[in-house]
């Protein structure tokens, strides 16, 4: 894992939850009018409505697009928090959940913790050093 994936994690976050909305919306948000005939049981005559919906295909197709990309995004973040739960350090852990899942900046992380941004700073550089991944 390198500190750019890790990066992404917010944003990857972010991301799932707009893919979420869209796959709730096209659950019911219409685009499409088609038109149908229905028996009005009132006057035994036929009737033209209007009824707004995706022709199947297209929802279909959506639906698949959105579940995909959600499922490969959804990976993605697995991943990393399974290289956070790798982490052995259980301080190190900890600062990077802050600063890559939570999105705080050093001074806020020191703040939390008890150390100085400049502390927080180093530690998290020692780690990526110690990686290879800086």
């Amino acid at each position: 894992m390198t500190k750019h994936e890790l990066q992404q994690m917010k944003k990857l976050k972010s991301e799932i939850k707009d893919l979420q909305e869209r796959i709730d919306r096209n659950k019911f948000n219409p685009k499409n009018e088609v038109a149908d005939t229905v028996k009005d049981y009132r006057t035994g005559q036929g009737k033209t409505i209007v009824i707004q919906g995706y022709g199947n295909e297209e929802w279909k197709r959506l639906q698949m697009k959105y579940t995909q990309r959600l499922g490969d995004i959804t990976r993605r973040v697995l991943l990393c928090e399974i290289f956070l739960d790798m982490v052995k350090d259980s301080e190190m852990r900890q600062i990077l959940r802050y600063r890559y899942e939570d999105g705080m900046t050093h001074e806020e992380i020191g703040a939390k913790m008890g150390f100085s941004r400049q502390a927080i700073q180093k530690k998290e550089e020692r780690f990526w050093n110690e990686q290879g991944n800086m």
